[in-house]
């Protein structure tokens, strides 16, 4: 079994902010792969799903972004779970809007909904798989500026959300990746930054000039 946790605040006030980015590829999910659901339990809406064969929950914690753990754990726990079985999709605002990293394990880089889950399965537990989000800070070209905490928890305008389809269609692939245990190649397809444009002053001058 797998679970795929997006990771949000309850209540429709949050519903479509920055911060609830990975409820929102949830609901694509969901979508995408006809699950059915949810079923309300472990504080989370839970849906169900099978992918090539094997079962596949997807999660939306309800006991809010900093307490996302206590959600997550008993989950894993119940259906004895590793976590190497669990995808977790976040928001980043250190990544770009739009863009999407993969990694296994590592720190929680200051966010609550992974610092969370981190202290409650344990230290040495740590090695689930995380898909981040970006969502830029408010000091990144297109965004209105102001606190990070009041960027991440404002709404998404409606065209941000339309643009935000491609994004979700790449967590999906990503996903599908990863429980076929092929990280790497997830990481190649998904992970390659964009080359930079090179300056004028750096392309080769021709023999004239």
């Amino acid at each position: 079994m797998k679970v795929i946790a997006g990771l949000g605040n309850p209540g429709a006030q949050y519903e479509t902010t920055r911060h609830n980015v990975g409820f929102l590829a949830v609901d694509h999910l969901v979508e995408h792969w006809h699950a059915q659901g949810p079923q309300t339990s472990f504080s989370a809406e839970v849906y169900q799903t099978q992918i090539a064969g094997e079962k596949v929950l997807l999660v939306k914690p309800q006991t809010f972004m900093n307490r996302s753990g206590q959600s997550i754990a008993p989950l894993l726990n119940f259906y004895k779970c590793e976590p190497e079985d669990l995808i977790v999709l976040h928001d980043d605002v250190d990544l770009e809007p739009h863009a999407l990293r993969i990694k296994q394990g590592g720190g929680h880089g200051g966010h609550n909904g992974l610092r969370s889950i981190d202290a409650s399965v344990g230290g040495e537990k740590t090695n689930y798989f995380r898909i981040r989000l970006g969502v830029g800070r408010p000091n990144f070209p297109g965004s209105r500026g102001g606190a990070v905490a009041d960027h991440v928890l404002a709404p998404f305008e409606d065209e941000e959300l339309r643009d935000l389809e491609p994004l979700f269609d790449d967590v999906c692939k990503a996903c599908e990746l990863l429980m076929q245990g092929d990280l790497k190649a997830a990481q190649n397809k998904f992970n390659r930054k964009p080359k930079p444009e090179k300056s004028p002053e750096s392309q080769p001058k021709s023999p004239k000039e």
